[in-house]
């Protein structure tokens, strides 16, 4: 994968999560162990990268940074829950 545009500037590549590695469908293991893994990756390929928060136990404020911040809006998912296509009910 090519790291700069033909004109210079950095190309930037977002990842949230890891579902297949080498052939292995990994959606059934836990978001916390696909997380793991791709950190590994990131380091094993010597690629700048930065951590996501993993955990945040005060709601409102999240909500609250989001807002100040003008971001779009939070994905939430469980650490120890497989990876489930499409929309989910929680409840």
């Amino acid at each position: 994968m090519r790291t700069r545009w033909p004109d210079g500037t950095q190309l930037v590549f977002m990842m949230f999560d890891l579902l297949h590695e080498d052939g292995v469908d990994l959606r059934g293991a836990p978001l916390g162990e696909r997380k793991h893994d791709l950190n590994w990756l990131c380091r094993k390929a010597d690629v700048p990268f930065m951590r996501q928060v993993e955990t945040f136990l005060d709601g409102a404020a999240l909500f609250a940074h989001v807002a100040e911040f003008g971001l779009e809006g939070v994905v939430l998912k469980r650490i120890d829950q497989p990876y489930v296509s499409g929309p989910t009910n929680t409840g």
